[in-house]
């Protein structure tokens, strides 16, 4: 099967500095979101699940499943706590971040 990797950059004054290549997904990235700290980055995907990533070290630290379709968009709650993701089919499930 397949791997999708998922390249990270940053965009300084128009100048493209790689930052990392994030390798876990089976299917097309279709959202991200970065936590209020930074630190964290989720991704979801056309293969159906959530990978949360450390942008320290580039490691998935987990990842999560349960919807049925390709997902539409991540965020963050403003506690840091919860992770709220959508998916095709009009799928909204809340999970709860582990620390």
């Amino acid at each position: 099967m397949k791997k999708y990797q998922l390249l990270i950059c940053f965009v300084i004054r128009e100048k493209f500095e790689k930052v990392n290549i994030l390798n876990g997904h089976k299917g097309w990235v279709t959202c991200l979101c970065l936590n209020m700290s930074s630190d964290l980055l989720v991704s979801g995907s056309s293969d159906k699940t959530i990978k949360i990533w450390d942008l320290k070290s580039g490691k998935c630290v987990d990842s999560i499943s349960g919807h049925e379709g390709t997902l539409w968009s991540l965020a963050f709650c403003n506690n840091g706590k919860h992770l709220v993701s959508s998916s095709e089919y009009g799928q909204i499930m809340v999970h709860e971040l582990i620390q």
